[in-house]
């Protein structure tokens, strides 16, 4: 009996470190805001980590966007944009 119970705790210890350690190792965020995705995930664990994996892809891309956009008009370049205004296509250089 002893060792089912000892099975489920550290089942039960996985399933909660699972989504840390993905934050920990994910290379998409870093500095404070990792930090503060490790403090929301540590209180709500997969409801955080959900939302985690939902938002911070999304804020790496549009910080590429806008890092390009600058790229290119600071190299006498005009960025060519979707009509959506929010997909860099390929620029004829």
């Amino acid at each position: 009996m002893r060792m089912e119970k000892l099975a489920l705790q550290i089942l039960i210890l996985c399933f909660y470190l699972g989504p840390i350690t993905y934050i920990v190792a994910d290379k998409h965020s870093s500095g404070n805001e990792k930090n503060a995705w490790l403090v929301a995930t540590m209180f709500f664990s997969w409801l955080a980590w959900l939302t985690y994996i939902a938002i911070v892809p999304t804020i790496r891309r549009h910080r590429y966007r806008i890092a390009r956009i600058a790229y290119l008009k600071t190299h006498g370049h005009k960025p060519h944009l979707s009509p959506k205004h929010d997909v860099i296509i390929k620029n004829d250089i």
